[in-house]
């Protein structure tokens, strides 16, 4: 008979499907491989070509690309493969998936074991595996290994959503992520699954990772089903401790940040410099929190929401960062979502900002789809808890995505002292929005919370210091080479209002968004994760 499995659920996120290799993912992963060898060869959705009978649990995973090149050295002929699974939370569970508890561990990387003829670990985003034959095999594997360790820099620990299983009896290094049919149900995909030892008797724990409360409460009752359909014996083995119980949603601390803050360590002048700092960025700032996936699930619609307001150039800082946007479309396609949309409802038409801002052509070529917003989509809707908008229009493709992610940019404006993360949820509404500015705080926190987007994303590349919203003037475009995210949508525009040389206590939006529970404007007691990329 099979260990007793306990299974407890809350809020996470579901595994990807790989996209289409983009050429600075080419970059980036060649610049992780050591020099010299045989050119390198990549592999995405077409794995199979590489590793026929693996490729399927790594796509099943979310692998975004794989870099592959073959050495000779010293007598040892080595293969290396990099692995870029999207996330910290992928990396582990394709590394967790090869790994066991009674392999001999090595300290490089987040977690690394090796043999004599293979040396494996996990960093960031990152699982490498390396092979060699032939004399000095072993000294070839270390070295290769410290050196694409290095060349990855950034933190060196496992995801911190491990966190929340049980450190007493569990046994080391059991722990994986699973997205395949945990405890034998593919309904509770993904999970963590850790084993434990009472006693001398075995035991799996399961947390599935449901994407929220809804879908954690339906996964209790397919569970629940289960076991009533299968008779007493299967009762009784998930019975057989007393520490074992059928819960959901668990009510367990959030480890994953609820604020992360990457700052880009150069700052570049060219072009296409400023397009690889941002999507480097962005990805940065995501992976902090515990990756897309942590937000974007297999299937989920995702409405993507920057700031298109202006009919102004990239360079002139009055609409949010092009490559911000479409290193975001292209996370949320590598996390599973089915379709993106990009949207707002801007202060100039949207037959030229659009164009003109360079989101439409970034966001289409990442896969998105982008939407002039039509007039009759707008619904009057109840803002429940409102101090202002008790009703008002609001998009409905909007309200009825699975997912929305708020991305602004940092601008000085003249009413409100800035534009952040909040006040961009103005572009998903409709009727005479110059209202709003009768009573600007309140209004904007109305918004703020009945949107909740699961993500707020602040574009702070370039920021706008003086004569926003529109600008124009570059001469008032100042660099801070920064992308902020979380979960929080008052501590995110808290931390924006310092990029302009403000406190959280200027902004009028903040201090009412702080003072209704809507987040905390004291974005420091958070903890927030920083990145230098």
């Amino acid at each position: 008979m099979r260990g007793p499995i306990a299974c407890l659920f809350l809020a996470a996120a579901l595994w990807a499907q790989p996209a289409p290799i983009p050429a600075d993912v080419k970059t980036r992963l060649t610049a992780l491989l050591p020099k010299g060898g045989d050119p390198a060869r990549f592999y995405s959705s077409d794995l199979y070509r590489y590793m026929d009978g693996g490729a399927d649990i790594y796509l099943k995973y979310g692998l975004v690309a794989l870099a592959h090149r073959e050495y000779k050295r010293a007598g040892a002929d080595m293969t290396v493969d990099v692995f870029d699974m999207g996330g910290t939370l992928q990396a582990f569970g394709i590394y967790s998936a090869e790994r066991s508890p009674e392999y001999h561990f090595v300290d490089i990387g987040a977690e690394g074991y090796s043999s004599e003829s293979t040396l494996n670990f996990l960093q960031g985003r990152y699982y490498v595996r390396l092979s060699a034959f032939g004399d000095g095999a072993a000294t070839a594997l270390d070295s290769f290994a410290r050196a694409i360790s290095r060349s990855i820099g950034g933190d060196r620990s496992l995801p911190g959503l491990l966190d929340i299983l049980p450190r007493e009896n569990r046994v080391a290094r059991s722990e994986k992520y699973v997205v395949q049919a945990p405890a034998g149900h593919d309904f509770l995909s993904p999970a963590l699954t850790a084993s434990y030892r009472f006693d001398g008797q075995a035991t799996t724990l399961v947390i599935s990772l449901a994407a929220d409360a809804r879908e954690a409460n339906q996964r209790v009752e397919k569970l629940r089903q289960y076991y009533s359909q299968s008779g007493g014996e299967a009762m009784m083995e998930l019975g057989r401790r007393e520490f074992i119980a059928l819960l959901g949603p668990a009510l367990l601390p959030a480890t994953a940040p609820a604020l992360s803050i990457a700052h880009y360590k150069s700052s570049p002048a060219a072009a296409d410099g400023i397009a690889e700092e941002a999507r480097r960025l962005t990805r940065g700032a995501i992976d902090a929190l515990g990756g897309m996936a942590r937000f974007v699930s297999k299937g989920n619609v995702v409405w993507v929401k920057p700031n298109i307001a202006w009919d102004r150039r990239p360079e002139q800082a009055a609409c949010t960062n092009p490559d911000v946007v479409a290193a975001l479309v292209e996370m949320c396609f590598q996390a599973g979502a089915k379709r993106v949309a990009v949207g707002d409802n801007p202060c100039n038409t949207a037959q030229r900002t659009f164009p003109r801002s360079g989101i439409q052509s970034a966001a289409e070529k990442a896969g998105a789809q982008c939407y002039f917003m039509d007039d009759r989509k707008f619904r009057k809707m109840v803002i429940k808890g409102a101090r202002v908008l008790k009703e008002w229009e609001i998009y409905r493709d909007v309200v009825e995505a699975d997912r929305v992610i708020n991305v602004g940019i940092v601008k000085q404006h003249s009413l409100t002292s800035a534009v952040l993360g909040m006040k961009n949820l103005m572009g998903v509404a409709g009727g005479a929005r110059n209202r709003f500015h009768q009573d600007i705080s309140n209004t904007v926190v109305d918004l703020a919370g009945f949107i909740r987007p699961q993500l707020v994303v602040l574009d702070a590349v370039r920021v706008l210091a003086a004569n926003g919203p529109a600008g124009g003037n570059l001469a008032d475009v100042k660099r801070r080479d920064t992308i902020v995210a979380g979960v929080d949508q008052v501590a995110v525009d808290a931390f924006g209002a310092t990029l302009l040389g403000l406190r959280p206590a200027d902004i009028g939006y903040v201090v009412e968004g702080h003072a209704r529970g809507l987040g905390n404007m004291n974005y420091a007691a958070l903890s927030p994760a920083r990145v230098e990329v």
